[in-house]
């Protein structure tokens, strides 16, 4: 098979060009043929009817076609936080390339019946659209297609209303690694070439290859046309599950230590729903974020003064599509479990003061908020590693004890700088450092320190300097004797 007349069946799957709802919600919705090249289209193939208490950040977003007819464009989209929600670029380009004026959107959240867009409760109207400035389209493929839509009035959350979260918290040079399981959500065709669905679906995928292999996207690998670290490209071994016309600017989203997290945005497939030859794509977050959320700042360190701690930062170097507007400091007074803002500066400011309770430890991280990322964003510093896993004694003489374990569930930003063994002969308290100097190796053998019954546990640290301790918390207890 040549490459070009598979590409030329190209089609992006955000948009579904349908008719008006003539006479209200009960009358079905009409599709409109598509055109050969980057029709806007799609709809979850292999899927079923899902509530949207399940995806609550996934919108519809409709757009005026402009027919004489009532007609719109149908696409997906997530919510950020309560004014922000991100599509694909093509949902929001009309046909001449231009961006569409925000006149023309209307964004719907918390349904499940896409029928409901008479009901005002569940509509937004946008303020504005910034679409990504390196957006394009051609037979070949589609590229930078991320945009942000604002909107007027900030959204109110409930059980069927609610932002997903951004991934901060992940390697974006490796995530999401192949095989990491991704919903996808949507109103789009359920076959190829069908029209949209009144109800929304969803579907588990699984990714395909990672951002730093390409090999496992099908014929999109095999002629070159899969970039990934611009895309995500996800399916099912046996195909029937897939994106489709109309599911377009919708997510791809996967937990991440428990958190439903954005990895992709719905953008194109070949025309061919469900095929395992041509797995449906998205645009990979981790590669666009930095476009429009701060890096975070650098070098955060504090310092006390009696129980005032002066906090310092040096802010990121890199460009993003809105400025900084403010710097927020968040303050955990139990090694980083819990976090609570301590205040917020200026972006023309790198230091903040603030008094840590009388008898505590307090940590502190520190997030660059731009217009976007009004909420949160990535932190510096963000949390201390979790407790080791799994310590064991792996073996006993009558004068040294070997213990074995598994790092930490959550590195969080900072490697591992050393382990720490502390010993006691009581379960519950005087646990004391074993002194053997620094140790990064996840199994250590030492002189036995004490005669009868010993208890030990072991604590991971990392360049997180808490005054006083700072060590992360410690991990089960494990005897000898």
């Amino acid at each position: 098979m040549s490459v070009l007349p598979a590409i030329s069946r190209l089609v992006t799957v955000a948009l579904v060009a349908t008719s008006a709802l003539v006479g209200g919600a009960s009358e079905a919705l009409a599709a409109v043929p598509q055109p050969v090249v980057v029709p806007h289209d799609g709809r979850i193939v292999g899927g079923r009817e899902t509530a949207i208490k399940k995806v609550p950040w996934q919108v519809w977003v409709r757009r005026d076609a402009h027919d004489g007819l009532g007609g719109f464009y149908s696409c997906g989209g997530s919510i950020l936080n309560a004014h922000w929600i991100i599509t694909a670029a093509h949902c929001v380009t009309l046909d001449n390339g231009d961006v569409a004026p925000a006149s023309d959107i209307e964004v719907y959240s918390g349904i499940v019946d896409v029928r409901q867009f008479v009901y005002l409760q569940f509509r937004s109207d946008p303020l504005a659209i910034v679409r990504h400035p390196d957006f394009s389209e051609d037979v070949y493929g589609v590229y930078n297609d991320v945009a942000l839509v604002y909107l007027d009035n900030a959204l109110e959350w409930n059980a069927n209303r609610a932002p997903i979260a951004l991934p901060f918290d992940v390697d974006g040079e490796e995530w999401p690694r192949n095989g990491t399981s991704l919903t996808i959500s949507g109103w789009g065709a359920t076959r190829t070439g069908g029209a949209i669905s009144y109800r929304l679906m969803s579907a588990v995928i699984a990714a395909k290859g990672s951002p730093t292999d390409s090999s496992q996207c099908g014929k999109w690998s095999v002629y070159g046309l899969y970039d990934p670290t611009q895309n995500i490209c996800a399916g099912t071994p046996t195909g029937g599950k897939d994106i489709c016309q109309g599911d377009s600017g919708g997510p791809y989203a996967a937990k991440v230590n428990g958190v439903w997290t954005l990895a992709g945005i719905t953008s194109y497939n070949m025309g061919k729903c469900g095929s395992t030859k041509w797995p449906g794509l998205g645009v990979r977050v981790t590669s666009f974020q930095d476009w429009f959320v701060p890096a975070p700042p650098n070098n955060v360190t504090w310092s006390y003064a009696g129980s005032n701690a002066t906090v310092t930062w040096n802010p990121s170097t890199a460009a993003t599509a809105w400025p900084v507007t403010d710097f927020v400091i968040y303050r955990s007074v139990d090694r980083g479990a819990e976090w609570t803002a301590a205040g917020s500066v200026d972006a023309s400011l790198q230091t903040f003061t603030n008094t840590c309770p009388t008898g505590t430890d307090c940590i502190y991280r520190v997030t660059a908020v731009s217009g976007v990322n009004d909420v949160d964003g990535p932190f510096r510093f963000r949390s201390i590693p979790s407790a080791p896993q799994s310590l064991s004694v792996s073996k006993v003489t009558g004068s040294t004890v070997t213990l074995s374990w598994k790092p930490p569930a959550q590195l969080n930003e900072d490697p591992i700088q050393d382990y720490q063994i502390f010993w006691s002969t009581s379960p519950d308290s005087g646990f004391a450092p074993i002194d053997y100097g620094s140790n990064i190796s996840t199994k250590l053998t030492f002189p036995r320190p004490a005669a009868g019954r010993v208890y030990f546990t072991v604590r991971a640290r990392n360049f997180v300097n808490i005054p006083g301790d700072d060590y992360g918390p410690d991990s089960a207890v494990v005897s000898v004797g």
